[in-house]
């Protein structure tokens, strides 16, 4: 199973300000008087060693996440960023009229189904979407919203794409392939509703919008119990724990600490920020992300969850069947390590030994990694490669990461100032001879 984020903001499409832009910059040229500026191989290896908060953007796209495993694809929420996953889609099977693929609605809120007037794909005749709701009928929600020329110039009769509403009961399962998904109800204006998606290798569940009135064992039972063992929570982490129950009670969203509670309980092997509030820029939104790690670390909780910034574009790969290869070639003063494929939680253990006894055994502790043919990078999985090269103080390194899904990766741990990386093969074997 492999989830990617299009939208991940709440309430409102939030668009970078020029104010924000330019700390960017400032804090990215703050740093540079060391580097080479006539060099572009230079500027890029820097730029990709910066923090996640200074060398991206989390996003301004309202919620949109996209799930595929074998050959099936569907949809959560339609908000700002289907617009974009619509564009992306059209040079596949959508492109032509020949796509399937199913759309799981939490809730009514605008923010939340806004892109789907601008979804490409809808439009073209041949294409076919399955649209779910839980207790409402998902065609009012759409077609609501799109009533011309009150609402929008035009009306959803113009979509020429196939389409089938489909109104499901709270607990109701739905059977696509191999995916079993259900719904659990949240506390929200309105109710919204949570889904676990289940291929029978990885379990992922998407819970924004939510809000928990007590953090009391009885009343936090029926969520840990949907979120039990899930590789990957969706969380609703748009408020302050003081804004939770102060300020903003009732309101419907909850904070990242009281996530990090009720993951530890269910065990949850990773936890996802998100329906980032709109005026938070996106170092609060880091920030927000740290104080639930450094939460977390000073109850010593039992569970080990890892806490991850949802951001736009983020890739995830739940499960077995994405595979981790790794190719080792020696000559008499280089190891080089190749890993192609994907690189993910599950398989970055395996990473981790082999580039161990590759440090032990390099010629003259030369070792050189190569991670120009890796398709899909989890963040947390990079982490533990990097610790990996560090374990040899007196090894000769360079790494090799050309793609910017990697180099993104990489900057989440600030490795640039830890480790030499390098935009390409060449550049790396010269600075190793």
């Amino acid at each position: 199973m492999r989830i990617k984020f299009w939208g991940v903001r709440g309430s409102i499409p939030t668009p970078l300000t020029t104010e924000q832009l330019q700390d960017k910059l400032f804090r990215a040229l703050s740093g540079a008087q060391h580097v080479d500026l006539g060099d572009p191989a230079a500027i890029r290896a820097y730029i990709a060693g910066l923090p996640s908060s200074v060398n991206s953007v989390v996003g301004g796209n309202t919620t949109c996440v996209q799930v595929t495993w074998d050959d099936e694809m569907l949809i959560i929420d339609a908000g700002s960023g289907m617009r974009a996953l619509g564009h992306s889609l059209m040079a596949s099977p959508f492109g032509k009229g020949q796509g399937v693929g199913h759309i799981f609605l939490t809730h009514a809120h605008w923010d939340h189904l806004q892109g789907y007037p601008f979804f490409l794909p809808a439009y073209i005749p041949g294409n076919h979407f399955t649209i779910y709701a839980v207790n409402y009928d998902p065609q009012l929600y759409l077609e609501h919203q799109q009533q011309a020329p009150v609402y929008f110039p035009v009306p959803t009769s113009i979509m020429g794409a196939q389409k089938k509403f489909v109104q499901l009961r709270e607990g109701e399962t739905v059977q696509i392939g191999r995916m079993k998904i259900t719904s659990l109800a949240l506390y929200h204006p309105g109710t919204a509703y949570a889904y676990r998606f289940d291929d029978g290798e990885g379990v992922f569940v998407f819970a924004s919008d939510g809000e928990y009135k007590s953090l009391a064992e009885p009343s936090l039972r029926r969520y840990v119990d949907f979120f039990r063992d899930a590789d990957a929570l969706v969380f609703d982490s748009q408020y302050s724990l003081r804004d939770v129950f102060f300020s903003r009670a009732d309101w419907g969203h909850s904070s990242a600490i009281i996530g990090v509670d009720i993951a530890e309980r269910a065990h949850v092997k990773r936890l996802i920020t998100f329906h980032h509030e709109p005026t938070h820029t996106d170092e609060q939104i880091y920030q927000i992300a740290e104080t639930a790690r450094q939460y977390a670390a000073v109850n010593k909780l039992s569970f080990q969850t890892e806490i991850i910034v949802g951001t736009e574009n983020l890739e995830l790969t739940l499960g077995r069947s994405e595979q981790l290869r790794l190719m080792e070639e020696r000559t008499a003063t280089l190891c080089r390590l190749e890993l192609a494929g994907a690189l993910t939680h599950g398989s970055a253990r395996d990473a981790q030994r082999h580039i161990r006894l590759a440090l032990a055994s390099a010629p003259e502790q030369r070792l050189l990694l190569d991670l120009t043919y890796l398709e899909t990078v989890e963040n947390g999985a990079m982490k533990e490669i990097v610790q990996a090269m560090q374990a040899n103080p007196q090894a000769r390194l360079a790494i090799v990461a050309p793609m910017a899904a990697v180099q993104h990766a990489l900057a989440e741990f600030n490795a640039q100032a830890r480790l030499p990386i390098f935009p390409a093969r060449s550049q790396a074997l010269r600075a190793l001879s």
